[in-house]
């Protein structure tokens, strides 16, 4: 199990060097990149419980909060914002679609 849980954090860092590297060279923002390696994190996770792959979720989980802090120091504030942006939301009016959904548009 650690091997495979330590070959998994590997992989998790590499994609964060990847993120990191194009915020240094502005490509990215900090709150993006931080963003997108959360939620491959979070889809690696979803594959390792689909798979049955027995590794410790929990030390992947910890291990990508924590590279998210070293690509945006700001992480936990603005994810907050994000969640509360959100959470601000209307949803008692009904959701105005794209013309492009109107028309059927499907994603390939």
């Amino acid at each position: 199990m650690r091997s495979q849980t330590n070959q998994i954090i590997e992989t998790l860092k590499r994609y964060a060097k990847g993120r990191q590297n194009d915020v240094h060279r502005g490509l990215e923002s900090p709150e993006l990149s931080a963003l997108l390696l959360e939620k491959y994190a979070v889809g690696l996770v979803d594959a390792i419980r689909v798979l049955g792959v027995d590794v410790d979720i929990n030390l992947i989980a910890s291990e990508a909060d924590k590279l998210c802090l070293c690509i945006d120091h700001d992480m936990n504030k603005n994810r907050e914002i994000r969640y509360k942006n959100f959470s601000n939301l209307d949803l008692s009016e009904p959701r105005k679609y794209s013309r492009n959904l109107k028309r059927g548009f499907k994603c390939r």
